[in-house]
């Protein structure tokens, strides 16, 4: 670059820079200061490389958070055979599907009567998923590959097998697999204090 072109850059520069920082707030001795080093350091070749991305369109936003939340998991079993599952894990703000509600068996009237209860009280406030297809695992499973955050097992315990266990649900963490037992009365509270 011919010494023209490089005062012309710098003194370009420097007004611009001055400018700035006057206006963000930068006191004027050092607000000059600081321009006039950045001028020269830029007449002299010195610069950072930077990228200014203006497309901020949903579709870049919903493929960085699949992308971040997306995870593979490898597990070996007792008989030495592997298996690779995929886990979405969503933030519970984010996460579409808020909570998975399950009885423990399908075939079982009052099992799928309270779960069907605990469903419909739930879904008013967050977006719930009923689902009693399949063995409890599987379900399980497939909940975590769509990013649910919490599942809710409505189970014989619920309907009081154990008396002290009346009324509580089993409710599974998706990230750790992590199992409590919660009274159905606390739940609605217990859920939305971890999804909002």
């Amino acid at each position: 670059m011919s010494p023209e072109k490089q005062t012309d850059l710098s003194s370009r520069y420097f007004q611009a820079r001055l400018r700035y920082l006057t206006r963000s707030g930068v006191p004027q001795e050092k607000a000059e200061l600081e321009a006039k080093e950045d001028a020269e350091g830029l007449a002299k070749g010195q610069y950072i490389p930077h990228v200014i991305e203006p497309s901020a369109g949903v579709d870049r936003l919903i493929l960085a958070l699949v992308s971040n939340a997306f995870q593979e998991i490898t597990s070996t079993d007792e008989k030495g055979k592997s298996e690779t599952r995929t886990v979405m894990r969503f933030h519970p703000r984010v996460a579409p599907v808020k909570v998975g509600v399950f009885p423990l068996l399908k075939n079982k009237p009052e099992l799928v009567a309270k779960a069907r209860g605990v469903f419909q009280s739930l879904r008013g406030q967050m977006m719930a998923f009923y689902d009693d297809a399949g063995a409890i695992g599987r379900r399980y499973a497939r909940q975590d590959e769509a990013g649910t955050p919490f599942c809710v097992t409505i189970d014989f315990d619920t309907l009081g097998e154990k008396p002290e266990l009346l009324d509580t649900v089993t409710v599974r963490h998706r990230d750790d697999g992590k199992q409590e037992r919660i009274p159905i009365a606390d739940l609605q509270a217990w859920l939305l204090a971890r999804v909002r």
